[in-house]
């Protein structure tokens, strides 16, 4: 809630920031429209979503010797 109430706030006080934020998080995609996602984010819609994807980490567990969840995994090396 906290993340999208702040990104709303920003989205009001700096519009041309926040547009240059999202487009550098998605110069590796050639189908991102900024003008067609923009009224997507930090909408309630938006809060759902990623609610629910929070929630569906919180069940991401194994049992001793099982198969770990598909989780994103990081490097450290980059």
């Amino acid at each position: 809630a906290m993340h999208v109430a702040v990104g709303k706030v920003l989205l009001i006080l700096f519009p041309e920031r926040v547009k240059q934020q999202v487009l550098a998080m998605n110069q590796k995609n050639p189908h991102f429209s900024y003008d067609n996602w923009l009224p997507t984010f930090y909408s309630m819609q938006y809060f759902w979503f990623v609610l629910k994807v929070r929630w569906q980490r919180l069940e991401d567990r194994t049992e001793p010797g099982g198969l770990a969840p598909n989780c994103p995994v990081v490097r450290l090396s980059g």
